[in-house]
């Protein structure tokens, strides 16, 4: 498994001067150190993590308002849902809060879905702004509203980062 941390340095908790730069510049967190580490563990349980890249983890909010992580990861080609379903699980347990696992996708209705799951997504459109900037208008239906895993502002927030374009939601 690949990791913005390498692995001794997320097992021990001692960075080497590499992971120490990109601590220092902000490109590693405290989060994606602890999440790298509990993934390490876990390889040798899951044999699907040996191909896996962790990109990144958010510190997010469910709609509860309790504090959940958010792990993107990069696979070849696409994973199980059952196994990232299953790796969340573990994650979870490990971490003390809720987790959920994404596998990273240029599409960007499937990476909404996997995000706000078990709301469904109805449709992703791209809009086209008069200043030439781009945003996403996602559309879930009315009754899905209640059924998100995360709250609305951290959904936003974390698919800003991700893609780097404004995303709205509507309810429809």
């Amino acid at each position: 498994m690949k990791a913005p941390v390498c692995r001794v340095c997320a097992i021990t908790g001692v960075l080497c001067p590499s992971c120490s730069e990109k601590y220092r510049r902000g490109v590693l967190t405290d989060l994606d150190i602890e999440v790298a580490k509990h993934m390490f563990e876990l390889e040798p349980r899951y044999q699907g993590l040996k191909d896996l890249e962790m990109v990144k983890s958010y510190q997010v909010k469910t709609r509860g308002g309790r504090d959940a992580v958010l792990v993107i990861v990069r696979h070849p080609s696409r994973l199980d849902p059952l196994f990232l379903q299953s790796l969340s699980k573990q994650l979870s347990n490990r971490l003390k809060r809720p987790a959920r696992v994404v596998q990273e996708s240029k599409d960007m209705r499937r990476l909404v879905s996997q995000i706000i799951n078990p709301a469904r997504v109805i449709s992703v459109s791209t809009v086209w702004l008069p200043d030439g900037s781009i945003e996403y208008d996602v559309i879930v239906g009315r009754r899905d509203s209640n059924r998100m895993f995360l709250s609305l502002e951290s959904v936003k927030s974390v698919l800003y980062e991700i893609v780097g374009q404004r995303v709205r939601f509507t309810f429809i």
